[in-house]
């Protein structure tokens, strides 16, 4: 099958969960002048709670966004890279591999910085 190319279901949906999210918190909040206790509120990291039990946070922070910029240029990279890397390793290791790459910046951020609140893969 000269020229198949695997779907990608996975970057697809990566990347509607991400904008998903962030309309829901758009919605929420009424504007997006997103303060500290919001993100938290939406999951947001915070070495200090992540760290000490709320581990939970290192996965959803991964999906917030602090503006239209933020998810703009993430988005922009997930789907240049994620289209080509979910083809090449496959659907279940290219989410792994987002899903773990994500979740270790977070932890890292949260030990680094635990006393700021993080998302996304930006502090």
């Amino acid at each position: 099958m000269n020229g198949y190319r695997p779907p990608v279901i996975a970057t697809r949906l990566l990347i509607a969960a991400n904008v998903l999210v962030f309309l829901l918190m758009y919605r929420d909040r009424g504007s997006f002048d997103w303060d500290n206790r919001f993100l938290l509120k939406w999951g947001g990291n915070l070495g200090a709670l992540s760290l000490h039990g709320q581990y939970w946070r290192w996965l959803t922070a991964c999906f917030l966004h602090a503006n239209a910029f933020h998810i703009l240029s993430n988005m922009t990279c997930l789907a240049s890279f994620g289209f080509t890397l979910e083809r090449r390793f496959g659907t279940w290791k290219f989410v792994l591999l987002y899903t773990v790459t994500g979740i270790l910046s977070v932890f890292v951020s949260s030990v680094v910085e635990p006393n700021v609140v993080g998302f996304g893969v930006f502090l």
